[in-house]
Protein backbone atom coordinates (compact mmCIF):
# COMPACT_ATOMS: atom_id res chain seq x y z
CA UNK A 1 0.00 0.00 0.00
CA UNK A 2 2.88 2.41 1.13
CA UNK A 3 4.69 1.38 -2.52
CA UNK A 4 1.18 2.52 -4.61
CA UNK A 5 1.18 5.57 -2.62
CA UNK A 6 4.33 6.84 -3.13
CA UNK A 7 4.37 5.50 -6.74
CA UNK A 8 0.65 7.72 -6.70
CA UNK A 9 2.49 10.83 -5.46
CA UNK A 10 5.22 10.78 -7.81
CA UNK A 11 2.84 10.46 -11.00
CA UNK A 12 1.06 13.32 -9.74
CA UNK A 13 4.29 15.47 -8.66
CA UNK A 14 5.45 14.26 -12.41
CA UNK A 15 2.03 15.40 -13.68
CA UNK A 16 2.21 18.34 -12.32
CA UNK A 17 5.44 19.53 -13.78
CA UNK A 18 4.89 21.76 -17.36
CA UNK A 19 6.42 19.95 -19.75
CA UNK A 20 9.50 22.40 -21.25
CA UNK A 21 8.44 24.98 -24.23
CA UNK A 22 10.22 25.12 -27.52
CA UNK A 23 13.25 27.32 -27.26
CA UNK A 24 15.82 28.85 -29.82
CA UNK A 25 18.49 26.82 -27.44
CA UNK A 26 17.41 23.85 -28.14
CA UNK A 27 16.98 23.37 -31.56
CA UNK A 28 19.21 21.44 -33.94
CA UNK A 29 18.94 23.99 -37.26
CA UNK A 30 18.60 27.20 -36.84
CA UNK A 31 17.79 29.83 -40.00
CA UNK A 32 18.00 33.41 -40.05
CA UNK A 33 14.60 34.78 -42.18
CA UNK A 34 15.21 38.36 -43.29
CA UNK A 35 11.77 40.20 -44.24
CA UNK A 36 12.06 42.72 -46.81
CA UNK A 37 8.74 44.59 -46.22
CA UNK A 38 7.26 44.27 -42.54
CA UNK A 39 3.82 46.01 -43.77
CA UNK A 40 3.50 43.10 -46.40
CA UNK A 41 2.92 39.55 -46.75
CA UNK A 42 5.99 37.72 -46.81
CA UNK A 43 7.04 34.42 -47.65
CA UNK A 44 10.47 32.34 -48.08
CA UNK A 45 11.35 29.26 -49.86
CA UNK A 46 12.02 25.47 -47.86
CA UNK A 47 14.39 24.39 -49.81
CA UNK A 48 15.96 20.95 -50.19
CA UNK A 49 18.03 21.53 -46.62
CA UNK A 50 14.59 22.77 -44.86
CA UNK A 51 12.98 19.16 -46.09
CA UNK A 52 15.73 17.45 -45.18
CA UNK A 53 15.61 17.91 -41.16
CA UNK A 54 11.77 19.28 -41.62
CA UNK A 55 8.84 16.55 -40.87
CA UNK A 56 7.02 16.10 -44.14
CA UNK A 57 4.37 17.77 -42.91
CA UNK A 58 6.47 21.07 -41.76
CA UNK A 59 4.45 20.72 -39.30
CA UNK A 60 7.72 21.03 -36.74
CA UNK A 61 8.81 24.31 -38.00
CA UNK A 62 9.21 27.56 -36.30
CA UNK A 63 9.65 31.31 -36.60
CA UNK A 64 10.77 33.20 -33.93
CA UNK A 65 11.04 37.18 -33.39
CA UNK A 66 13.82 37.26 -30.90
CA UNK A 67 12.51 35.06 -28.15
CA UNK A 68 8.97 35.57 -29.35
CA UNK A 69 7.32 32.72 -31.76
CA UNK A 70 5.38 33.98 -34.42
CA UNK A 71 2.13 32.54 -35.88
CA UNK A 72 2.02 31.75 -39.80
CA UNK A 73 0.45 29.81 -42.35
CA UNK A 74 1.71 27.18 -44.67
CA UNK A 75 0.78 27.53 -48.36
CA UNK A 76 1.88 24.91 -50.62
CA UNK A 77 2.76 26.03 -54.91
CA UNK A 78 3.85 23.64 -57.06
CA UNK A 79 4.29 23.79 -60.64
CA UNK A 80 1.41 21.84 -62.34
CA UNK A 81 1.64 19.37 -65.66
CA UNK A 82 0.39 20.73 -69.07
CA UNK A 83 1.16 19.47 -72.54
CA UNK A 84 0.55 22.45 -74.30
CA UNK A 85 3.08 22.94 -77.26
CA UNK A 86 4.24 26.28 -78.19
CA UNK A 87 6.65 26.71 -80.99
CA UNK A 88 10.10 28.53 -80.23
CA UNK A 89 11.37 30.99 -82.11
CA UNK A 90 15.04 29.61 -84.41
CA UNK A 91 16.93 32.72 -84.77
CA UNK A 92 20.78 32.31 -85.84
CA UNK A 93 19.99 29.67 -88.06
CA UNK A 94 23.23 28.68 -90.12
CA UNK A 95 26.00 25.91 -91.52
CA UNK A 96 29.27 25.84 -89.63
CA UNK A 97 32.07 23.52 -90.77
CA UNK A 98 29.78 21.86 -92.62
CA UNK A 99 27.06 21.34 -89.80
CA UNK A 100 23.98 23.13 -89.16
CA UNK A 101 23.44 25.23 -86.49
CA UNK A 102 20.86 27.00 -84.97
CA UNK A 103 19.43 28.81 -81.53
CA UNK A 104 16.08 28.49 -80.29
CA UNK A 105 14.43 31.42 -78.51
CA UNK A 106 12.48 30.04 -75.46
CA UNK A 107 12.19 33.44 -73.38
CA UNK A 108 8.60 33.41 -73.56
CA UNK A 109 8.15 29.94 -72.44
CA UNK A 110 8.17 30.18 -68.50
CA UNK A 111 9.40 26.34 -68.39
CA UNK A 112 9.82 23.44 -71.02
CA UNK A 113 11.41 20.19 -70.78
CA UNK A 114 10.71 18.84 -74.20
CA UNK A 115 11.53 20.25 -78.03
CA UNK A 116 10.31 18.43 -80.84
CA UNK A 117 12.07 18.95 -83.86
CA UNK A 118 9.99 19.00 -87.11
CA UNK A 119 12.19 18.07 -90.09
CA UNK A 120 11.34 17.81 -94.04
CA UNK A 121 14.12 15.76 -94.80
CA UNK A 122 13.09 12.18 -95.50
CA UNK A 123 15.56 9.00 -95.69
CA UNK A 124 18.66 10.19 -93.78
CA UNK A 125 20.74 9.49 -90.83
CA UNK A 126 22.69 12.31 -88.94
CA UNK A 127 24.09 12.78 -85.20
CA UNK A 128 22.23 15.61 -83.51
CA UNK A 129 23.90 17.50 -80.90
CA UNK A 130 22.03 19.48 -78.26
CA UNK A 131 23.46 22.34 -76.25
CA UNK A 132 22.10 25.39 -74.02
CA UNK A 133 22.66 28.71 -72.15
CA UNK A 134 21.20 31.14 -71.02
CA UNK A 135 20.74 33.80 -73.92
CA UNK A 136 21.43 32.78 -77.83
CA UNK A 137 24.76 33.01 -78.78
CA UNK A 138 26.11 32.68 -75.86
CA UNK A 139 28.99 30.15 -74.39
CA UNK A 140 27.90 26.99 -73.90
CA UNK A 141 26.12 26.04 -70.28
CA UNK A 142 24.74 22.32 -70.83
CA UNK A 143 26.07 20.00 -73.12
CA UNK A 144 23.40 16.90 -73.45
CA UNK A 145 25.20 13.50 -75.40
CA UNK A 146 24.74 13.28 -79.21
CA UNK A 147 21.65 11.18 -80.49
CA UNK A 148 21.22 9.81 -83.84
CA UNK A 149 18.24 11.05 -86.12
CA UNK A 150 16.79 9.06 -88.66
CA UNK A 151 13.97 9.07 -91.56
CA UNK A 152 13.66 5.80 -93.47
CA UNK A 153 10.67 6.57 -95.11
CA UNK A 154 11.70 5.51 -98.49
CA UNK A 155 12.26 2.01 -96.67
CA UNK A 156 8.14 1.68 -95.94
CA UNK A 157 9.05 -0.01 -92.77
CA UNK A 158 5.71 1.26 -90.84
Amino acid sequence: MRSTISLFLMLLVAGAVNPPEPAIPYFKNVRDVHIAQPDRQSFFIVDQELWSYARPDLGDLRLYEGESPVPYALSEQHGGVSSEEVAAKIVNLGSVSGHTEFDLDTQDLAEYDRIRLRLDARDFVATASVSGGSAPGKATEVELTPSTLYDFSQEQLC
